[in-house]
C-alpha cells in the first residue's frame, strides 16, 4: 500500500477554524524525540517543526492537545512525578519558541502492568478513543473536523475510529509504520492514514 503517490487528504487551516476542529498529537516520536520510557526531563528534545506548527495553531485559536499512551506508569518504569517533570520541560521548551499546548491527556494503563491499579484493559489506551474524546470535550472541538498526527498505526487507528483526518509522520517509529503499511495487503482501513509526511515541519508548511 504505497501512500507516497496519493494526494494528502487533510483539512486546511481555514477548515479547522470554521468547523471547530483541533490538532491532536502523539507525544513520543511526534512532538518530541523518541526516548524509550522517557523519565528524564533533560532528555526532552522537540521534533522538527513542533514549535512552528503549534505556534501557528495558537495564532489562529485552534486547540492543540497531546494524546499519549504512557504504559511506563503501569510498568513501574516511570513515576507520576517524573512524568510531570517531563511535561513541565516540554511546556518550557514550547514557551521558549512562543508556542503552547492546550492540554496533555495520558493513558497510564497496560493489561500486563506491574502496578496493580494500572494493570487493566481500558478505553483510553490507543487505538481506543477515550483520550481523543476527552480532549475534544475539554475544548468544545469536533473530532470529525480534527486532525490526529502519530508515528504508530495505533495512533492512526485511534484517529480514524474517532472520525479525524490522520497523518503518519516518519519521525519516531513512523518509518517502521510506513513499511508495515507498504508490506501489508490485509490491513484494516482504520490503520491507513490520510497522508504520510516527513515531520511536523512538513505539516506546518502545508497548513501555513
Amino acid at each position: 500500500m504505497d501512500l507516497r503517490t496519493q494526494p494528502a487528504r487533510i483539512p486546511q487551516r481555514e477548515a479547522l477554524i470554521s468547523q471547530r476542529g483541533m490538532l491532536l498529537l502523539d507525544r513520543d516520536g511526534v512532538l518530541i524525540k523518541e526516548r524509550h520510557y522517557l523519565n528524564d526531563p533533560d532528555a526532552v528534545e522537540l521534533e522538527s517543526g513542533a514549535v512552528e506548527l503549534i505556534a501557528l495553531m495558537n495564532q489562529h485559536a485552534i486547540p492543540v492537545a497531546v494524546v499519549s499512551n504512557q504504559s511506563g506508569l503501569a510498568r513501574g518504569l516511570i513515576s507520576q512525578r517524573q512524568l510531570d517533570q517531563v511535561h513541565q520541560r516540554l511546556h518550557s521548551l514550547l514557551k521558549e519558541g512562543g508556542a503552547h499546548l492546550d492540554g496533555i491527556y495520558v493513558c497510564p494503563h497496560h493489561p500486563e502492568g506491574s502496578i496493580k491499579e494500572l494493570r487493566q484493559h481500558c478505553d483510553c489506551r490507543k487505538p481506543r478513543i477515550a483520550l481523543l474524546k476527552q480532549a475534544a470535550a475539554a475544548h468544545a472541538a469536533k473530532l470529525q473536523a480534527s486532525l490526529m498526527v502519530g508515528d504508530k498505526l495505533s495512533d492512526i487507528e485511534a484517529g480514524n475510529r474517532a472520525g479525524c483526518s490522520t497523518v503518519l509522520v516518519r519521525t519516531g517509529y513512523g518509518q517502521e509504520s510506513e513499511k508495515a503499511l507498504d508490506a501489508a495487503s490485509d490491513l484494516s482501513d482504520l490503520s491507513v492514514p490520510d497522508a504520510v509526511m516527513n515531520s511536523l515541519y512538513e505539516l506546518y508548511q502545508q497548513l501555513a
